[in-house]
């Protein structure tokens, strides 16, 4: 059943999109969807932690090999995209390295030692599932704190030869070089015997790399965040924070997975984020960064007249186009997609584009849509209805549950309105919504009045936002009943936990119908 508004207009509506904030708003929209969800970061973040713990403990098999666990791929760079399906779970990617010379043991053994630590690990844990032998990687599977995701482990040894080669030809900082790693791969032929021909891979120098082409729009995050919660801005994590690059990636990964959903020959992600953070020139938003990408996304792809070829940044050696010159459909489709891309971003940039709201849907689904155009809701075949009533671009933010996702019938035909007190020293002292920052350690109560009459169910909505709640996984945003049934569940009780502006929402339920939803009640809270 759809999940609309009874009585509101029923038939195409127009959208307009009257200037380039409103497409930057709903582009944000779309990449803030394709994020990990508000919380999950520091979920992986805590069983990041574990993993190290485990593996560098004193009793550790390998602890004598000085073992260092550290993130790769897209969650290290702050590209992550949510699965296609929603059957699917994200995949964190990490790196297990030992301090040990490839001339000491195999690849088989080196894989096994790892993976004997990850299985200890795992039934250390009482982990429903086993770990999972890969042909590079170990992976745990996680149900965490309501999140369910992937952990791929990949046991490796640092490269010495290749950080000296590295230095010589591509005049790289010493630091990118120096974090050269080589892999092991049970498809490799020398995998049971001591060679010199590994596997090689980069994954911190290619993160720096990465973190380079987008310095300026980092540092600009980095020093907003601290100044919002009153840190330094370098004690703020990178993976807290967004850059027009790393949104813009997000987007365009999404486009590509779409598009190449029943077609083959997929472009690699490893690809699209080196073509895109070369085109990338800092810009400050990201319909910029999105015009200079799509725009300037192919001018690092070289073909010399026989071969392509798309250079790794912090290895020359490296071509990452080397499947396009083994089967060109590879190059091909690449081609085929950039063309539709173009297309399509013409599309968006239109200004009066009322179809907007069903492109973006067969192009990123139809739940980013539904971020990024709140107020429209699409029927089957395509049809454009009123969803609900929009709130101000403030209060949409991602982790906030709306009201017709909650209920399959709304009709808002009644009214709620809430009052709010704080304590302070004993006293109970009223505040208007939005009104100036409240301390931190103050107990808050919300009275809703309403005019419907008995019987029915109350239900509350608290939203957070800002670092600190981020941090502590407080972001909340779920609408869920009130402690008391009834007419007791009128009065809502909370406290000042977390520094930044969040707000607070009622609604009443009457035989299974939302009939009423007061307006938020924004409380700010200080530092």
């Amino acid at each position: 059943m759809s999940n609309l508004i009874t009585g509101g207009p029923v038939g195409r509506t127009e959208l307009v999109i009257p200037n380039a904030d409103g497409l930057e708003q709903a582009l944000l929209a779309v990449a803030e969807y394709l994020d990990l969800p508000p919380g999950m970061a520091d979920s992986v973040q805590k069983r990041y932690k574990s993993i190290s713990d485990w593996i560098e403990r004193e009793s550790s098999e390998l602890y004598g090999f000085a073992p260092k666990i550290y993130t790769q791929g897209s969650f290290a760079i702050g590209t992550v995209v949510r699965p296609l399906s929603e059957a699917d779970e994200f995949d964190i990617d990490m790196v297990c390295e030992l301090q040990r010379k490839r001339d000491e043991l195999t690849q088989k053994q080196l894989y096994d030692d790892v993976g004997g630590e990850v299985e200890g690990y795992v039934d250390a844990q009482n982990f429903k599932k086993d770990a999972t032998p890969w042909e590079k990687c170990w992976t745990i599977e996680y149900s965490d704190d309501g999140y369910t995701f992937k952990v791929d482990i990949v046991p490796c040894l640092p490269d010495s030869p290749s950080r000296v080669r590295l230095v010589k030809e591509a005049k790289l900082s010493a630091n990118l070089a120096e974090t050269a790693i080589i892999l092991t791969d049970k498809d490799h032929a020398g995998y049971e015997q001591i060679v010199h021909d590994w596997e090689r891979g980069n994954p911190k120098g290619y993160a720096e790399w990465f973190k380079g082409r987008m310095r300026v729009r980092l540092n600009e995050a980095k020093e907003a965040r601290a100044k919002m919660v009153k840190l330094a801005a370098e004690d703020i994590p990178t993976y807290s924070v967004r850059t027009p690059l790393q949104r813009a990636i997000q987007i365009i990964k999404r486009h590509r997975d779409t598009y190449f959903e029943k077609r083959g020959h997929r472009t690699s992600s490893i690809i699209l984020t080196t073509l895109a953070a070369w085109a990338y020139q800092n810009e400050g938003n990201i319909v910029d960064a999105m015009e200079a990408i799509v725009g300037g996304i192919d001018r690092s792809v070289v073909w010399n007249g026989y071969k392509y070829r798309i250079t790794n940044p912090i290895d020359p050696d490296e071509n990452f186009a080397k499947q396009w010159n083994e089967d060109r459909r590879y190059a091909d489709a690449f081609s085929d997609w950039l063309q539709a891309l173009r297309a399509d971003w013409e599309k968006f940039k239109s200004e009066h584009n009322k179809d907007l709201p069903v492109l973006f849907e067969s192009r990123f689904g139809k739940s980013a849509s539904a971020r990024a155009f709140p107020e429209f809701a699409l029927r089957e075949g395509g049809e454009l209805v009123i969803s609900s009533p929009q709130l101000p671009s403030r209060f949409n933010v991602p982790h906030r549950q709306r009201a017709e996702q909650k209920w399959d019938l709304i009709k808002l035909r009644d009214s709620i309105v809430v009052s709010a007190q704080y304590s302070q020293n004993g006293r109970w002292i009223h505040f208007d919504s939005d009104s100036n920052p409240l301390p931190k350690g103050c107990s808050l109560q919300f009275h809703a009045e309403t005019n419907i009459q008995k019987p029915f169910q109350v239900f509350w909505q608290v939203v957070n936002t800002g670092f600190e709640a981020q941090h502590f996984g407080q972001l909340r945003g779920e609408i869920c009943a009130a402690k008391s049934y009834g007419a007791g569940g009128l009065f809502n009780r909370e406290s000042t936990s977390y520094t930044g502006t969040h707000w607070v929402q009622c609604f009443i339920e009457k035989n299974g119908i939302c009939v009423a939803q007061s307006e938020p009640y924004v409380v700010n809270i200080e530092g």
